[in-house]
């Protein structure tokens, strides 16, 4: 007797299971900080969005080059 006569039938197809999963995407603090610069800086210039970027960078680089106790 195979297992899969014992009566059991799979609830989900393959192609249910792809259609109700959706896309997630995980951002790390530090993408989810460079964000947040960006945006300041797109809103307070007339950057665009790849120079607010980099921008933003180098920002967030000399930020967290000051040492803790002093921030």
């Amino acid at each position: 007797m195979d297992i899969e006569q014992l009566g059991s039938e799979r609830t989900c197809s393959a192609a249910k299971d792809n259609t109700m999963a959706s896309p997630t995407t995980l951002r790390t603090p530090y993408e989810n900080r460079l964000n947040l610069v960006k945006t300041t800086i797109i809103a307070h210039s007339k950057l665009d969005d790849e120079a607010a970027n980099l921008l933003a960078i180098e920002v967030l680089h000399v930020l967290n080059s000051i040492p803790e106790k002093v921030r």
